[in-house]
C-alpha cells in the first residue's frame, strides 16, 4: 500500500513538470526522455530566484502576547484550511486551537484528574468559562516489569551507543542504574493516556499511555467534539499516529530494526 502510494505521487509529480520547460538559469540543461520519463540534467547549481519566499513578518504569532496561551512544550500541530491551528502542548497536556488570526486561544481538552479512575476532558473558552465536560470510569493501570522491558530495551540500547568503548558489564550497570527509579515505581498507578490531540474534525484522540520511547498508544480512545464516546481504535504494532485528516491516518512505523517509515493508513467505516 505504502509503496503504491509513493509510485503514485512521484508520477503525479513528474506529469506536473513534463508541461513546463525548466527555470531560466545561466547554467545550462540537458532534457532527455527514457522509456517515457523526462530528466532534466543541470551542469550545475543553477543560480536563480526561487518563485516564493518566507515573509519577513509571520502572519500571526501566538504566546508572548497579554493573554496569549503560555506553552511549555509544543508536541504536535496542524494547520485549518482558514488559517487557524491546533497545537498540542505535551507539558501541559492540552490541545490548543488557534483563531484564524492568531489573536484567541480556545483549550479543547485536557488531562483529567489521572491516573485515578475518573479521567476527564474539560472544554472552555480563552476566559475560562466551562463549556462541556467528559468523564467516564477507568480501571487504573499499574506498573508492571512486563511493561518496563521495552523501556529497559531501549535503555540498554541508548548505553551501548554512548559507552561503546566500555565492557559489557559496565554498559549493564549503566542500565541497572537508570532503571532503578522505574522498578521503585513497580505496583504504582501510571497515567492512563499519552498527549491528547484534535483531528481536523475536532475528534479528540486520546493515547493508551506508554512508557517506551517513542510512545506509541495504540489503542488510541476517540471522544468527538460534543461529547459523543466513538470507542477505541487500535492501531499496528510500533505505529504512533501523527495526524488524521480526510479519511486518512498519517503516522510512523518502526521495524525490527527501530527504523522509522511514514505511513498513511486509510480509515474504514464512519
Amino acid at each position: 500500500m505504502t509503496r503504491s502510494v509513493t509510485v503514485a505521487v512521484a508520477l503525479a509529480g513528474l506529469a506536473a513538470c513534463a508541461d513546463r520547460p525548466p527555470a531560466s538559469t545561466d547554467v545550462p540543461a540537458q532534457i532527455e526522455d527514457s522509456a517515457g520519463v523526462r530528466i532534466v540534467e543541470y551542469a550545475g547549481v543553477p543560480e536563480v530566484e526561487p518563485p516564493f519566499v518566507i515573509a519577513e513578518e509571520p502572519v500571526y504569532q501566538h504566546g508572548a502576547n497579554p493573554g496569549d496561551y503560555e506553552f511549555q512544550g509544543i508536541n504536535v500541530g496542524r494547520l485549518f484550511p482558514d488559517g487557524g491551528a491546533v497545537v498540542a502542548d505535551r507539558e501541559n497536556s492540552e490541545v490548543v486551537v488557534l483563531s484564524p488570526d492568531g489573536t484567541t486561544h480556545e483549550v479543547l481538552a485536557r488531562r483529567g484528574e489521572g491516573p485515578g479512575d475518573r479521567p476527564e476532558i474539560t472544554w472552555s473558552p480563552p476566559d475560562g468559562t466551562v463549556t462541556q465536560i467528559v468523564r467516564w470510569r477507568a480501571e487504573p493501570v499499574r506498573l508492571t516489569e512486563e511493561l518496563l522491558e521495552p523501556v529497559e530495551a531501549y535503555e540498554r540500547m541508548e548505553n551501548q551507543v554512548s559507552y561503546s568503548h566500555l565492557p559489557d558489564s559496565r554498559i549493564e550497570e549503566f542500565t541497572r542504574e537508570g532503571m532503578s527509579w522505574y522498578y521503585a515505581m513497580i505496583g504504582q498507578p501510571m497515567p492512563l493516556y499519552g498527549s491528547p490531540f484534535a483531528d481536523a474534525d475536532g475528534n479528540v484522540w486520546l493515547p493508551s499511555y506508554r512508557l517506551a520511547y517513542p510512545e506509541e498508544g495504540s489503542p488510541y480512545t476517540v471522544i468527538s467534539s460534543d461529547g459523543e464516546w466513538l470507542g477505541q481504535v487500535q492501531t499496528p504494532p510500533r505505529f504512533r499516529i501523527l495526524d488524521v485528516a480526510g479519511g486518512l491516518v498519517l503516522g510512523v512505523l518502526r521495524d525490527d530494526m527501530d527504523v522509522e517509515n511514514v505511513v498513511v493508513y486509510g480509515l474504514v467505516g464512519g
